[in-house]
């Protein structure tokens, strides 16, 4: 049986190719824009993805995705004041929205900035108790606090909810502190993923 996302029946194959093309046939989508910059991001490529994210927000300066999908990419190459700022205003247009600000944590982790992150962590597991969160989300916190045992909690949990977060953990760089643990590529190899 092979592992699907809740909800999802779809294949990324062939994704990078589409968006590519998509962003030579509308040059002015944000979205289009942002997407390609994430497969930059996703590839390690990240002067790229740097300018691809920032066409994206010269066009829609308060995309949330476009925001945290460049504070995410700061953070790789170390602008983390940079990556704070892009990550925090992310954040503020997700919350006027009444979404989950599972980012900011994630970044105020993989900042140094434990205490801000545990703070917003405590707040996340709480509401999960009450509603539902993405529980890669909560596991990539902990991810980037380095606290594996609890980061694999959580994405146990999210392997049994099948969270489509988890399609991104062989390519997202987010991940690379629970790479080299066998319980990660032991969960690659039960999503089916070539390790």
């Amino acid at each position: 049986m092979v592992w699907l996302p809740s909800g999802r029946n779809r294949t990324n194959r062939g994704r990078d190719r589409r968006d590519k093309e998509s962003a030579q046939l509308d040059p002015l989508s944000p979205r289009i824009n942002a997407n390609v910059g994430n497969l930059f991001y996703f590839a390690r490529q990240y002067g790229q993805a740097i300018d691809e994210l920032n066409k994206a927000l010269e066009l829609s300066p308060d995309d949330p995705a476009g925001l945290s999908n460049l504070g995410f990419v700061y953070l790789q190459i170390g602008k983390r004041n940079e990556a704070i700022e892009d990550l925090r205003k992310a954040d503020q247009r997700v919350r006027s929205k009444g979404a989950i600000p599972l980012m900011l944590a994630q970044g105020y982790a993989m900042a140094g900035e434990r205490g801000c992150a545990r703070k917003m962590l405590e707040k996340l597991e709480e509401r999960a108790h009450r509603g539902y969160v993405l529980p890669t989300e909560i596991a990539l916190v902990y991810a980037c606090l380095r606290e594996k045992n609890q980061a694999f909690a959580w994405l146990e949990r999210a392997f049994a909810e099948h969270d489509s977060r988890l399609l991104r953990m062989k390519v997202d760089p987010i991940f690379d502190p629970l790479r080299s643990d066998q319980r990660f590529q032991d969960l690659l190899r039960r999503i089916r993923w070539p390790a």
